[in-house]
């Protein structure tokens, strides 16, 4: 990971080099208008300038921290993506300040973004097709609504960005991250989970019945484990 402080957005243009003596454009917030058209043949852009396509395979993404000024790249990183040929959808409900839609899309995913409860009922009561259904938590966005929709609409698995680490008693949900994962850690964890979940496609109806199983028994154990 590479920090980079800067104070305008001029200062967005600057470049590092990476062991491979190839430019890497610092990607947060800025315009392909403000690259050189030498790069722009060379990187594909998102429409937003906040994520750049490097090959099929990786991708520099760019996440900002608290600043004075509002064009500066705290930091970035290069992660892999998913596969180009069969790209999974996410669902995502929430509110996106930790940038986990962007991190998603430049891994690879399309992702539907709803910020509201009613919105998200709805996607999901019009059958949208998706992959996996995330859902961001914050202190003050509760997610107990939307894990209660998802759980009661979605056949798809469920991911909870929780913000905090407390226990809870009832686990309705399939993979957890907690505060401060890198995502680089739960993009494997996320991809992992679609993988498995694509493979089990064609089982038999009771597999939602069966992982809810699991979920119940995990719980009881996660608490044991917590008091002892």
């Amino acid at each position: 990971m590479i920090e980079f402080h800067g104070c305008n957005r001029a200062h967005v243009a600057r470049y590092c080099i990476n062991s491979a003596s190839s430019f890497l454009p610092l990607l947060f917030s800025i315009l392909p208008s403000m690259v050189p058209q030498t790069c722009l043949n060379q990187f594909q852009f998102s429409q937003a300038g906040q994520y750049c396509i490097l090959s099929r395979d990786v991708a520099i993404i760019g996440v900002t921290g608290p600043s004075p000024f509002p064009f500066v790249i705290r930091t970035f990183d290069i992660i892999q993506r998913v596969s180009a040929m069969a790209p999974a959808r996410v669902l995502h409900f929430g509110p996106d300040t930790l940038h986990r839609a962007q991190v998603l899309r430049a891994a690879g995913y399309e992702v539907e973004q709803c910020t509201t409860l009613t919105d998200f009922a709805s996607a999901l009561r019009l059958g949208r097709k998706a992959q996996v259904i995330c859902i961001s938590e914050e202190e003050d966005c509760p997610s107990e609504g939307a894990i209660a929709i998802a759980a009661m609409y979605a056949t798809a698995p469920i991911v909870l960005f929780s913000a905090s680490t407390h226990h809870r008693i009832q686990r309705a949900w399939d993979l957890e991250v907690q505060p401060l994962t890198h995502p680089k850690v739960w993009l494997a964890d996320l991809a992992t989970l679609v993988r498995m979940t694509a493979a089990t496609i064609a089982a038999p109806k009771d597999l939602r019945r069966q992982r809810e199983q699991v979920r119940d028994e995990a719980a009881p154990q996660q608490a044991t484990t917590q008091n002892g």
